[in-house]
Order: C-alpha cells, then sequence, then structure tokens
C-alpha cells in the first residue's frame, strides 16, 4: 500500500509516512486505498495484539515492516487492553478499556506502536538519519504517552513541549521524570503557544532537516 499526502503530495510508503510524521507540503499522510477486512478473517485472531495486526496487515502490504507486524503488535501492546460488557445478555454491548497502559491513557496504544515501527525502521537502515527527534506539544497526557513509549528507544530522541501551569500536578511529573533521550519543556503560554512552535519548526525546512524531525 502507498500513501499520500491531503494536499496532493507525492507517493510514499508507510516508513517514509511513519518517519515523517507530516508531508513535506505541510498535509497528513493517508492511504491511497481504503482496504476491506471481512470479520470472517478475524476468526483465528484470539487476542488484541492479533487482531491489531490483522487490521493493519493491509496497511504495511509491500513494506518492511510487513512480515514483523505480529511481533510488532505484540510487543508495543503488552498490556491489558480489556473487553468489559455493558450487559449481561451474550454479544450485547460491550468497552473495550484502553487506559490500562504504562501512563493510563488510551494514547499509550498508539503512540507504543508508532515507537516500536520506527525502531525497526532506523534498525533496518531504511532511512539514514538517527537520531530522529519526535517534536511533540501537549495539554498532558499525550506527551506523558510519547515520553514512556520511547524512553531510551534506540534511534530516537523526544522533546515534549507543554503549557507551564496548565497541566496537572500528576501530568507535569509524568512528562519531567525521564530524562536519557527524552526532554520536556515548560513553555510560557497555553497549548495553542506550543502547537505553533512545533507547527513552526516543520515548515522551515533547514531546521527541519538539521534535527531530523518527526511527530
Amino acid at each position: 500500500m502507498r500513501y499520500v499526502s491531503t494536499r496532493g503530495g507525492p507517493i510514499v510508503g508507510i516508513e517514509t509516512a511513519i518517519m515523517g510524521g507530516t508531508a513535506e507540503d505541510g498535509g497528513l499522510y493517508v492511504p491511497d486505498v481504503l482496504p476491506v477486512v471481512p470479520p470472517a478473517d478475524f476468526s483465528a485472531a484470539d487476542d488484541f495484539p492479533a487482531v491489531a495486526a490483522k487490521l493493519l496487515e493491509p496497511f504495511f502490504a509491500g513494506s518492511s515492516l510487513a512480515s514483523r507486524l505480529p511481533e510488532i503488535c505484540r510487543s508495543a501492546l503488552n498490556f491489558p487492553l480489556p473487553l468489559r460488557q455493558l450487559e449481561t445478555s451474550p454479544g450485547s454491548l460491550a468497552v473495550l478499556e484502553l487506559f490500562h497502559g504504562p501512563t493510563a491513557a488510551f494514547k499509550d496504544v498508539g503512540a507504543r506502536f508508532l515507537a516500536h515501527c520506527m525502531e525497526d525502521i532506523i534498525r533496518d537502515g531504511v532511512f539514514a538519519i538517527a537520531p530522529v527527534t519526535v517534536l511533540v506539544a501537549t495539554s498532558g497526557d499525550t506527551g506523558g504517552a510519547v515520553a514512556s513509549a520511547y524512553y531510551r528507544r534506540p534511534g530516537t530522541r523526544v522533546i515534549v513541549l507543554f503549557p507551564e501551569g496548565r497541566v496537572s500536578p500528576r501530568q507535569q511529573h509524568q512528562l519531567t521524570c525521564w530524562g536519557d533521550n527524552v526532554q520536556s519543556l515548560a513553555v510560557r503560554g497555553s497549548f495553542d503557544d506550543c502547537q505553533r512552535l512545533v507547527k513552526q519548526a516543520f515548515v522551515e525546512p533547514e531546521f527541519a532537516a538539521l534535527w531530523d524531525l518527526s511527530s
């Protein structure tokens, strides 16, 4: 499968989409086609990582990560993801709880999967850029999840911008407790100010290339 920018840029592989974060023209990468996965294809998937791998399989088709997708899903999603029944009758309404990860935020699911994919791409040498700098603006949960996911992960470093005095004490501790390849910076302003700084960094090509930015 190939990916294209929402602003109509060139078609790329999923490795480029993952490592870039956003397209060079400022758009978001989306698949050039949306696959159809029949429910019957999940009959042999007996846990969440297996379901995730089966669902994601067509999105990674033809990529360097395709053969390792089940392993990536199992390593990244190695925490409880329980299905809670809201009604007692079989097959009735249920909710999937996604907040049992390392930072107690549902964003652990996406952040950990992305971090594992990026580590594999870097290790394979598909992109001769290391370390990659993952730049994040957060109002709390996103930054903590990304920091946890990338902590001490080879070939990566993380810079988290958060609004000073506008996150809870627990969130600030979770954002600033890591060290090593993770650095969190308090910004005197709002979340929108943090987001504006991140976007400004990406639209300056020389700066983005110097720090090998991703998001």
